[in-house]
């Protein structure tokens, strides 16, 4: 009898205790858009890679990263070119992540819209938590790492402020 009702103030306290944990999700930032991830960096294997791979390289590079001080990015990338010829690398290159200098190094450019999202707070409500930055003349590079993963960045300065009180994008 003092077993069973050990285990069931346990249990009862258990589920009080879960119940309780809200997972962090997108919609902590006013949001249902999910942040994007690569599950695989490893295409193209050969060759150049395309507009479309870039795009969703440049995304997951912004959305990926840890969150600090409860901000996340959600990127929209409006434009995006790939240079017709690749290069070498450079000394400049060299600090990027872990770049393979054997690799090709292919320069983009393009624009892209910004969100920086703060989670929702008291401080930060619903609706008014996010900066946007508007960046029509984006510049950057893709290149692979040692591992064989590719990473494309891009960035620029905005030419007017950055919104701020704005609401998270859908």
């Amino acid at each position: 009898m003092k077993l069973r009702l050990t285990l069931g103030i346990i249990g009862y306290t258990l589920l009080t205790i879960l119940a309780s944990i809200q997972p962090a999700q997108a919609n902590d930032y006013g949001t249902s858009r999910q942040r994007r991830t690569c599950p695989s960096r490893t295409e193209p294997r050969n060759g150049r890679i395309s507009v479309e791979q870039a795009k969703m390289y440049v995304a997951c590079y912004y959305e990926e990263r840890a969150v600090f001080n409860a901000a996340v990015d959600f990127v929209d990338i409006l434009s995006l070119q790939i240079a017709p010829k690749s290069r070498r690398a450079r000394d400049a290159d060299l600090r990027l992540h872990q770049i393979d200098i054997e690799k090709p190094i292919y320069e983009i450019k393009g624009s892209m819209i910004v969100h920086n999202c703060q989670n929702i707070t008291e401080g930060y409500p619903r609706g008014q938590n996010c900066r946007v930055s508007r960046i029509p003349k984006s510049m950057g590079k893709c290149y692979q790492t040692t591992f064989g993963d590719w990473y494309c960045v891009m960035g620029g300065s905005s030419l007017v402020r950055p919104e701020t009180k704005m609401p998270a994008p859908n």
